[in-house]
């Protein structure tokens, strides 16, 4: 396809999707006088191709010829994915991003949307338009609606109480039979009694919403096939109550609900559960019996009065296959392990096969907890152990007494994240070595250099670089001369950036927003992969 006096353009349909680029001279042109076959199409054809592509780059063919000019249309006309979000708003402002919205759906003719995103400022001006929007959507039998609005000079809370008016999801979402996604980001709530028009909803996610008891119960108690379910910085609701045998929920994510303090908890459905927040508090479990992948982390490991509920938890996940857990878990498991009766330890984890430590601070004191967490918890079947240290450690000398009736029997991986070779890692990696007799491999990463010190312009930051794989090279060394129990374990000391991360804990993405949220105190998570 010639376009102008320019490169010729080349398309490729890959399943379901355009991808357009220049090619690479004339022996790929579409005939020996770059005769462009493609134009050639009926309209009807070449407009089905362009609604397979992203909006924005099927809008950009316009300039490809005159041929081109008219036929982005199609991609409103039938499209069943109206995408509104970031790459459509680029470099738009909110008055031209409302024009171009209201000028596409009026283009729209197809009877039917399956998708309808919006991305768009917390603009009363505008909420008459979103209204409209939303209505739009539902009257096509929309099955996923996501909706996010979002502004830095608004805030959603003032002093954490006081709610800032936002956009009011319409009524008629409610009524959506066929909606099986639904996604608000900064809504208000306003549903109708019933609302049991939700019954094919099969994911919901609610971020800054103002959503109460009584209608998340509604919520469970009426959607009868819903699977998934998010909440993150939902102020306005204390409780959470999967009871009702009619609940199929399969996976649970609390982030940063900061009014939850009681959760009752007996689904047999239940698969995954993540927590994150000021600290677990009053709950009970019970009945969870395919509940196989649990994160459970708090923010505040100052937070004591809920200490014992995490060993309520996870004394009570018994089927756990997948684990992480912070330092404050660690510490609590520390601090009460005396009080419990020696013939009830240790309590059984005897599905667990993959756990990841989250460390805040790394000590002699926390390497003494983490051994009490073995002594604690019986993890015969442990095969991948992933520990991310703190980016700064203490070397206080201490000792510690090793545990004498833990080992890691199956243990196959073990990978350290932000390793210096402090007293306390090396005191760990030790008792590591000598407990898994059939490790395979030990993997040491260093922590990420700051800002400014990878620049390889200045001799000091190339100085810095060599400083660093030479100090790695002797961890490895050392680490190497340590005494094991498996002959075949492969031990790599490596930096932050050589680390080709193919080894990777399950609950890697959201770990990792862990870690900056204890540098940064943000309290910030990435939990997007699951909705």
């Amino acid at each position: 396809m010639q376009c102008g006096g320019g490169e010729p353009l080349e398309l490729h349909l890959l399943g379901t999707q355009i991808v357009g680029r220049p090619t690479m001279g004339k022996a790929r042109s579409a005939g020996a006088g770059g005769h462009d076959r493609i134009s050639e199409l009926p309209d009807a054809i070449l407009g089905h191709i362009l609604s397979l592509m992203p909006a924005k780059a099927a809008t950009q063919t316009t300039i490809l010829s005159r041929r081109w000019r008219d036929l982005w249309q199609y991609i409103w006309r039938f499209s069943t994915t109206l995408d509104f979000t970031a790459e459509f708003a680029a470099r738009q402002t909110p008055d031209e991003f409302v024009r171009n919205v209201n000028r596409y759906l009026e283009l729209h003719r197809g009877k039917k949307i399956q998708r309808f995103l919006v991305s768009f400022d917390r603009d009363p001006r505008f909420f008459p338009d979103v209204e409209k929007w939303v209505e739009f959507a539902v009257a096509r039998d929309v099955e996923e609606l996501r909706l996010e609005f979002s502004s830095e000079a608004q805030k959603t809370y003032v002093n954490f109480e006081k709610w800032v008016s936002g956009f009011t999801v319409p009524h008629q979402v409610f009524d959506c039979m066929p909606l099986r996604v639904l996604g608000l980001v900064n809504c208000r709530l306003s549903p109708p009694p019933d609302i049991s028009g939700l019954c094919s909803l099969r994911s919901l996610s609610f971020t800054r919403v103002d959503v109460t008891d009584d209608l998340l119960q509604i919520i469970l108690s009426e959607c009868g096939l819903l699977e998934r379910l998010f909440l993150r910085d939902c102020v306005h609701f204390k409780s959470i109550k999967l009871t009702s045998p009619r609940i199929k929920l399969k996976q649970l994510v609390v982030v940063d609900c900061w009014a939850l303090s009681d959760q009752e908890i007996s689904a047999s459905s239940l698969q995954s559960f993540h927590f994150y927040g000021d600290g677990w508090q009053y709950g009970s479990f019970s009945g969870v019996t395919n509940l196989a992948d649990v994160f459970i982390c708090s923010k505040d490991g100052a937070i004591w009065n809920v200490v014992p509920n995490y060993i309520f938890l996870l004394s009570h996940v018994p089927h756990v296959e997948i684990l992480t857990v912070c330092t404050t878990t660690l510490w609590a498991v520390a601090d009460l392990s005396a009080i419990y009766c020696t013939e009830d330890l240790p309590i059984p984890l005897h599905h667990l096969r993959e756990l990841q430590l989250l460390m805040d601070r790394m000590s002699m004191d926390h390497l003494s907890a983490i051994c009490c967490f073995f002594e604690f918890f019986a993890t015969p079947l442990l095969e991948r152990l992933f520990i991310r240290l703190p980016h700064h450690s203490s070397s206080a000398e201490a000792t510690i007494e090793q545990p004498q009736d833990v080992h890691f029997n199956q243990l196959r991986v073990i990978k350290m994240y932000n390793f210096k070779g402090t007293r306390s890692e090396m005191e760990m990696v030790t008792l590591l070595l000598e407990k898994a007799p059939v490790l395979e491999s030990l993997v040491l990463v260093a922590p990420p250099k700051p800002s400014g010190a990878g620049d390889g312009r200045h001799g000091r930051s190339r100085r810095r670089k060599l400083v660093a794989a030479m100090n790695m090279r002797i961890l490895q060394k050392q680490v190497q001369a340590l005494p094991r129990v498996s002959g075949a374990v492969q031990i790599v000391a490596c930096e932050y950036l050589e680390d080709d991360n193919k080894l990777r804990a399950t609950h890697n993405e959201h770990t990792c927003e862990w870690m900056h949220s204890i540098e940064d105190n943000n309290g910030l998570f990435d939990f997007s992969y699951l909705t």
